[in-house]
């Protein structure tokens, strides 16, 4: 069957319903949908790192094209974060869903209208997409259903990819070691003030984690002073935190984000090494961030030797055997 041109209306009850036809991807506890003019809101409440975090997204129209949409995606979560942390966030939502016709694309939802029609077994051109305080209205041209496109059965569905969602999530109001609050606050001012510059695409991936540098290094100092920690560990983590109180570092700070990183590195290093070592329930008492410390310290380790040299991993590990 072919039809020259359809419009659909869809209000706010009829998205609520179609929303709980779908099968919520495991992560997700819940999602919340509310047209507005010239947007829809999507409220998701997500279980990141051991922690549920509300996520509120604003999506507008930017682009529509007969095969492709694209939507603009204004972020909030349940704590203040820069754009280039927003971007990733998106980036871990969009591919949690397992959709393979969506994907993320900077601050943009992308949807793949041509890979959606197959997957439903419809062929189509999209005319236009408007979102009003009743609903979305959707004009859609040029449709062919699945009988007239004589394709086979798809068969079952794939199953969706499972995605590692362990978000680093700083915490949300400062929290310095007293003997270190002066240092604590410049490191914090120093790396919101990098995340919050244009940050070239290569570095994109170690905002987040730099956000964390703060707190992990609050989370250092305490631990020195809890009798469940080794002493070989501290003389380690002692050695971490001068490192990140010293002026010198491996890679110079010149270089845009990367010299603070080693920093961050470094940290991460001592405390994966902690986590063998100290009971859970010491690292999980000192952590001031958001999540699971534990999962993000092992993520992390993942990270550093993912961004870092193998041979810059090896001379960080020199200092810390020192």
């Amino acid at each position: 069957m072919r039809i020259r041109r359809v419009a659909l209306e869809l209000d706010g009850t009829d998205l609520a319903e179609l929303l709980a036809a779908c099968p919520l991807p495991e992560r997700v506890a819940g999602i919340r949908l509310w047209p507005e003019d010239g947007r829809l809101r999507v409220e998701v409440d997500y279980r990141l790192a051991g922690l549920q975090v509300p996520v509120e997204l604003a999506l507008t129209v930017a682009d529509v094209r007969p095969d492709r949409l694209e939507l603009a995606a204004g972020m909030k979560l349940g704590v203040p974060v820069p754009g280039p942390v927003a971007r990733e966030v998106l980036a871990y939502l969009v591919r949690s869903t397992g959709l393979a016709f969506v994907r993320a694309e900077g601050d943009r939802v992308v949807v793949d209208l041509a890979a959606l029609g197959e997957s439903l077994q419809v062929r189509f051109a999209l005319e236009s997409v408007r979102f009003t305080a009743g609903g979305v209205e959707v004009a859609l041209r040029d449709l062919t259903l699945g009988d007239a496109l004589g394709a086979a059965d798809p068969g079952p569905a794939a199953e969706a990819p499972e995605v590692e969602l362990v978000l680093p999530l700083p915490s949300p109001e400062p929290s310095p070691p007293p003997e270190y609050g002066d240092f604590y606050y410049r490191l914090r001012q120093k790396v919101q003030s990098w995340a919050e510059a244009q940050v070239p695409p290569r570095y994109r991936g170690l905002v987040p984690w730099l956000l964390l540098l703060p707190d992990l290094f609050a989370m250092l100092v305490r631990l020195m002073g809890d009798p469940r920690v080794p002493a070989g560990a501290k003389v380690r983590l002692g050695i971490a935190i001068a490192y990140v109180i010293s002026p010198i570092d491996l890679v110079p700070d010149f270089l845009p984000l990367v010299g603070v990183g080693d920093d961050l590195a470094l940290l991460i290093l001592a405390l994966a090494d902690l986590v063998e070592e100290a009971p859970p329930e010491a690292l999980r008492e000192h952590w001031s961030g958001q999540g699971d410390v534990i999962a993000l310290i092992r993520d992390g380790a993942r990270w550093v030797r993912r961004f870092f040299s193998a041979e810059l991993i090896t001379r960080l590990r020199r200092r810390l055997s020192r």
